[in-house]
């Protein structure tokens, strides 16, 4: 929290934004300066008549810029509560991330955001993502929602916890998870890649370094697609 801190929130000025539309499609395009991680950021949204949107957000690095390793790179989005599940192919049924992928098994999963938390951890912490997956699909009780592809394998959480409730900032509070309040809206986190949970002892070892998220150019691209998928 302290090492990695520029991340949290790190300034974003949009110095660019154009649109087009073409062959049915509109495109807008979006760029960043990040000053202080000496970084440009673009995102492309391309939308079609069907109502799918697919984005390409790149961010390029400053070479022999000294900036700390990222927590991950992706997007994030909240939904309405009654999109209270989530059907997908990739690593369950737990939670899995990079380094602790071997108990997980690639198959198909049909679960609950009511249960994605996992709430025996003692203190409010990062939870319930899935890796590997090939397309996560984010539905109501009808199975009406959206549907998550990427070129490559990417991961994804739904949460009744925005992602800011389960950080106790740069100084521990000593909080528990019960005490969190859960809300009614979805907060939803998509990523490329995110950092490892390390836990190579109890007391603070980084990841392995293959399993960091150094400083440096990433692309990552996702459509987001209205879909039933029962």
């Amino acid at each position: 929290q302290h090492k990695m801190a520029v991340w949290k929130q790190p300034e974003m000025k949009l110095k660019t934004l154009t649109h087009a539309e073409a062959d049915g499609i509109v495109t807008v395009k979006a760029g960043y300066e990040m000053p202080g991680v000496q970084a440009t950021l673009e995102i492309e949204y391309a939308v079609d008549n069907t109502g799918a949107v697919t984005i390409a957000q790149s961010l390029h690095a400053t070479p022999g810029a000294e900036v700390p390793n990222l927590f991950r790179f992706g997007m994030t989005l909240t939904m309405p509560a009654r999109y209270d599940r989530v059907v997908y192919y990739g690593r369950g049924a737990h939670e899995s991330y990079c380094d602790r992928l071997s108990s997980a098994d690639l198959g198909l999963y049909s679960q609950k955001v009511a249960d994605q938390y996992h709430d025996e951890y003692v203190r409010p912490q990062e939870s319930g993502t899935k890796s590997d997956l090939r397309w996560w699909h984010l539905a109501d009780i009808g199975g009406r929602g959206l549907t998550v592809t990427s070129d490559a394998p990417f991961s994804a959480s739904a949460l009744h916890y925005p992602q800011e409730s389960l950080d106790e900032g740069p100084a521990k509070r000593q909080g528990h998870s019960p005490e969190v309040e859960k809300q009614k809206n979805v907060s939803v986190c998509l990523d490329k890649v995110q950092y490892g949970l390390a836990c190579v002892n109890s007391w603070g070892a980084l990841p392995l370094p293959e399993y960091r998220i150094p400083y440096a150019d990433y692309t990552f691209r996702l459509k987001i697609a209205p879909a039933t998928r029962l």
